[in-house]
């Protein structure tokens, strides 16, 4: 049985963000057009301690004290639906209540799994692994940028043969958890956050796909 340890979150659009007057601590007037199953808040990168849902459309979210004088430079309200689209985030995250994971959310969770793996770190399969962290690793340099998506590239085509080769021969893997192929949608080196931002989609021998967002 696989523990759910990835969850993919829905980033709900944000249309108009201002400061409650007079209010203490710092609360936020956040407005969308769709609030409904919000599950976290997060101002500049840090969950906001708490938040209320007033309406479909409008939420009071409190500012974090570490952000209270802050310019407010992001906001992420996050549902904890997964609809596929294109603002999802990937979260690694050990629950109270874990929870058996399987269909499209397994196959995402053991592409990605496989894609951050070093080969030679698990006993059993030591030559698996995409090795995604050590490859950008050693090219991460924002005068390097093409050598850093060219690593990625790589590394999701050797996850994908590594998959797709050790699913082949397992009759309990249901077509939905089958790995068919990975496009890579993008992949570029931002240098304001000196990151590697990218998007790609898993398609399963169902048919079924979903597009993932990564930042390394």
């Amino acid at each position: 049985m696989d523990i759910q340890v990835i969850y993919m979150r829905d980033v709900l659009t944000v249309s108009s963000i201002t400061n409650v007057p007079n209010m203490v601590p710092r609360t936020l007037d956040v407005w969308g057009p769709d609030f409904r199953g919000v599950t976290k808040v997060e101002i500049n990168e840090e969950e906001a301690p708490s938040f209320v849902v007033t309406s479909s459309k409008r939420i009071l979210v409190q500012v974090p004290s570490s952000q209270e004088r802050a310019v407010i430079k992001s906001i992420a309200v996050l549902s904890d639906t997964f609809t596929k689209k294109d603002k999802s985030q990937v979260r690694f995250e050990l629950t109270n209540n874990p929870k058996k994971v399987d269909g499209l959310m397994r196959l995402i969770q053991i592409f990605l799994l496989h894609l951050l793996r070093t080969p030679g770190t698990d006993a059993w399969y030591p030559n698996s692994g995409g090795g995604i962290q050590k490859l950008v690793g050693s090219y991460f340099s924002k005068n390097n940028s093409g050598a850093v998506t060219a690593a990625f590239t790589l590394a999701v085509g050797r996850t994908r043969s590594q998959i797709i080769s050790m699913q082949a021969g397992d009759p309990r893997v249901s077509a939905d958890e089958k790995l068919a192929t990975v496009n890579v949608l993008s992949a570029s080196f931002s240098v304001a956050q000196t990151a590697l931002l990218a998007r790609v989609e898993l398609v399963s021998q169902s048919g079924k796909r979903a597009a993932v967002g990564l930042e390394l």
